[in-house]
């Protein structure tokens, strides 16, 4: 009885026409019923989509506007890490990257200024993949080390686009308001 329910489902599935949608119009729809369900309310805000890419919109009263994005993203994670280590598993590449470090592929801000102390954050990275110059083989690099470079690159790329993308938003937004005192612009 179960299968010919199931049989029935299925073939009403294939014979049935979904309503097409343009990607960031259902990404902008599904994350206004996202915080609907949890009971966020937020007229403006900045989404950043990693897919492939990146893609950052800005979502105002509920409209929405495309303002940019990268070509970082799930794309360039998964193309470098079988460049890098020949794996095409995502959860292995998942799994590997969470048990390595960056310090001997990264160029953090602290290796730049050993022995004295950094204007900025020492954990910052100054160059990513950058200190591999100063090993004498790379062959001695792990996998994990390479996949938690590559994740640290994706994820840096996209965390720094999205907040430049944010500070943006911001400040049209300041400068559109007619009356703001100026020490807030």
């Amino acid at each position: 009885m179960y299968y010919r329910w199931k049989s029935s489902f299925i073939e009403l599935i294939y014979e049935s026409k979904a309503a097409e949608i343009v990607e960031f119009e259902a990404t902008c729809n599904g994350v206004r019923y996202l915080l609907a369900k949890y009971g966020v309310s937020e007229e403006a805000y900045i989404i950043s989509n990693v897919g492939t890419g990146n893609s950052i919109h800005h979502i105002d009263n509920n409209q929405h506007q495309r303002i940019g994005g990268t070509g970082v993203g799930g794309g360039t994670l998964m193309g470098l890490s079988q460049l890098l280590t020949g794996l095409t598993e995502y959860e292995a590449i998942v799994s590997l990257a969470t048990k390595g470090l960056r310090d001997r592929i990264d160029l953090k801000v602290s290796h730049i200024y050993e022995g004295a102390e950094p204007p900025i954050p020492r954990d910052l990275t100054a160059s990513n993949f950058g200190n591999i110059l100063s090993l004498i083989s790379t062959d001695q690099l792990t996998k994990e080390e390479l996949l938690a470079s590559v994740f640290g690159l994706v994820g840096e790329t996209v965390a720094t686009v999205s907040v430049l993308a944010s500070g943006q938003c911001r400040w049209f937004a300041l400068n559109s308001i007619p009356d703001l005192p100026e020490q807030l612009l």
